[in-house]
C-alpha cells in the first residue's frame, strides 16, 4: 500500500486530499489530479521497494503530495521448536517480526517453550508448511530435528515467493538434501535461492550465538530490498552447535 496526501497545492481546498492505492489495484481516496494519480501508481513498485516517505510532484509543479509507503509486517516462519528455533522465536519477535513456529512434537511446540511465538502450528511439518501462505514478506528458516525433516520442510517451500530461505546443517548434508530435491524435479536454479550455510559468519558456537548470526542475515534481508538469494556450495564454516548438559 502506498498512502499520498496532498501537501501543496494552488487549490487550496485541494490540500489535504488523501488517496490509498494498493498493489492489486485498487484505489480508495481522490487527490483531485489525476495525473498524479497515474503517476503514483506507475512508480509504485519502486516508491514500496524504497519504502520511505518522499515527495512527489505534479508535471506543471503546481500540486505536491506527501507519500508514505505502508509495508506489511514481515513473518518469520520456523520449521523446528528444538533449541536453535526457540532462541531465535525469542529474538525475532524482539526485532519486529511476526513469528509462526511449526514443529510436529506436542511438548515442543508449546506456548510455555514459546512465549514470543504469535501463532504456534503443531502437524506434519512438510503439510503444514506446504499449506501456510507464503508469500514475498516471508522469511523460513529451517531448524529441525534431523535430516529428513529438514528435507521435507525445504521440499515444502522450495518454490514458494518467500523473501528468504534459510536451512542449517553442514556441507555434506546440504549437499545430500539437494541431490534428493533434484531427482524428485526441483530446479537447481530454485536451489540457488537458498541461505545455506544459514546466518552471517560471526564464528558463532553457541544456540544463542547461532541465533544471532540467523537474526543478523535476516535483518540484512529485510532491511536491503536489492539482495540476492546466494548458495555457497563451498562455505568456509557452517554453524555448529554447542550443548552444555548439567
Amino acid at each position: 500500500l502506498v498512502f499520498a496526501t496532498i501537501i501543496e497545492s494552488e487549490a487550496k481546498n485541494q490540500i489535504g486530499s488523501k488517496l490509498l492505492v494498493s498493489t492489486h489495484g485498487h484505489r480508495f481516496g481522490a487527490l483531485g489530479d489525476q495525473g498524479l494519480e497515474t503517476e503514483i501508481e506507475e512508480q509504485l513498485d519502486k516508491l514500496l521497494e524504497d519504502n520511505t516517505p518522499s515527495i512527489i510532484r505534479s508535471k506543471n509543479d503546481a500540486v505536491r503530495a506527501f507519500i508514505e509507503p505502508i509495508q506489511p509486517r514481515h513473518t518469520l516462519l520456523i520449521a523446528g521448536a528444538g533449541h536453535i528455533g526457540q532462541a531465535l522465536c525469542h529474538l525475532s519477535n524482539w526485532l519486529g517480526f511476526d513469528v509462526v513456529v511449526v514443529d510436529d512434537r506436542v511438548d515442543f511446540a508449546s506456548k510455555d517453550r514459546l512465549p514470543d511465538a504469535d501463532r504456534i502450528i503443531v502437524g506434519d511439518i512438510f503439510e503444514e508448511l506446504q499449506n501456510y501462505p507464503i508469500d514475498s514478506f516471508t522469511y523460513v528458516v529451517i531448524v529441525t530435528r534431523g535430516h529428513n525433516h529438514d528435507e521435507e520442510a525445504l521440499h515444502a517451500v522450495i518454490n514458494s515467493d518467500a523473501r528468504y530461505i534459510g536451512l542449517i546443517g553442514s556441507r555434506r548434508k546440504v549437499k545430500l538434501i539437494y541431490e534428493d530435491l533434484m531427482e524428485l524435479g526441483i530446479f537447481p536454479e530454485r536451489l540457488d535461492h537458498v541461505y545455506a550455510p544459514i546466518g552471517l559468519d560471526i564464528n558463532s558456537k553457541t544456540v544463542p550465538e547461532i541465533a544471532v548470526s540467523i537474526a543478523s542475515q535476516l535483518i540484512q534481508v529485510r532491511n536491503n530490498p536489492k539482495s540476492n538469494f546466494r548458495f555457497d556450495s563451498s562455505p568456509s564454516r557452517m554453524p555448529t552447535v554447542k550443548i552444555e548438559l548439567n
